[in-house]
């Protein structure tokens, strides 16, 4: 266990979109803390996996099969949550990309994109809020994206897009709740080993990487440790912010 996880407050963390490379990092360095996890995902069979090899690893992990874009999925998601315990945390990972000029987003790509990633949040957070704020103590962190900041080399419009929307909705909701012990921050990764960037043809992979100041794209849990750090008393006083991890692309 490290410092940064043990100064975790005890109770049940939330992460949506926790059977992705990053949402899997997230829940591994939570679990070294030995919180109690709700790792929820539209992947029912990916998700469940998850959660098994945690539970056999001595964690408390329960696996919840969620659409982040269905507001009665998000109130089961808040309520299996609340029965576990004080909700400490709520990490809002689940997203999609794409990639593309804007002449290749049609109208439905546009809002399924906007859906998952910006109004997944809002209903996550939403549904969350009251547990959240009846823990005496917690922390929300958002994600963002490097195409959230600044411009991108391949990124969608509506990606861009729905991460720069994610960057506000963070500043406004840390300024309503500050007042009842919720903060909430963001972090804006750069490019990740992931699958979504080895989906990016490998010409513009070579050259993503050749703007990276540091020289390579990050490991999942470097992201990860930023996102704990946010989660993690350590961070007490810090809300409404946007954490850049990127290698230096983006200052």
């Amino acid at each position: 266990m490290t410092d940064c996880d043990s100064d975790l407050h005890q109770g049940t963390y939330v992460v949506t979109g926790a059977a992705g490379a990053l949402g899997e990092a997230v829940a591994e360095a939570l679990a070294e803390a030995r919180v109690s996890l709700v790792l929820a995902d539209a992947d029912a069979a990916a998700v469940a996996a998850s959660s098994k090899r945690l539970s056999a690893a001595g964690v408390d992990a329960r696996a919840f099969p969620c659409d982040v874009t269905d507001e009665d999925s998000m109130r089961s998601l808040a309520e299996a949550a609340t029965e576990r315990g004080p909700v400490r945390g709520l990490v809002t990972l689940a997203g999609i990309y794409q990639h593309g000029p804007i002449d290749t987003v049609s109208g439905t790509d546009w809002d399924r994109v906007l859906d998952v990633n910006l109004k997944g949040t809002f209903l996550a957070c939403q549904a969350l809020m009251p547990a959240l704020q009846r823990s005496g103590g917690a922390s929300i962190v958002t994600i963002s994206s490097l195409a959230g900041r600044t411009k991108s080399l391949v990124s969608a419009v509506n990606y861009g897009a729905a991460k720069g929307g994610v960057i506000g909705f963070t500043m406004l909701l840390a300024a309503q709740v500050a007042a009842s012990a919720v903060r909430v921050n963001c972090v804006a990764p750069g490019h990740i080993a992931t699958p979504m960037f080895h989906s990016i043809p490998q010409a513009a992979r070579d050259e993503i990487v050749n703007g990276i100041p540091m020289g390579r794209v990050a490991e999942p849990r470097e992201v990860a440790d930023a996102i704990v750090y946010l989660l993690s008393k350590r961070s007490s006083f810090i809300t409404g912010q946007t954490l850049n991890v990127n290698g230096g692309v983006y200052m």
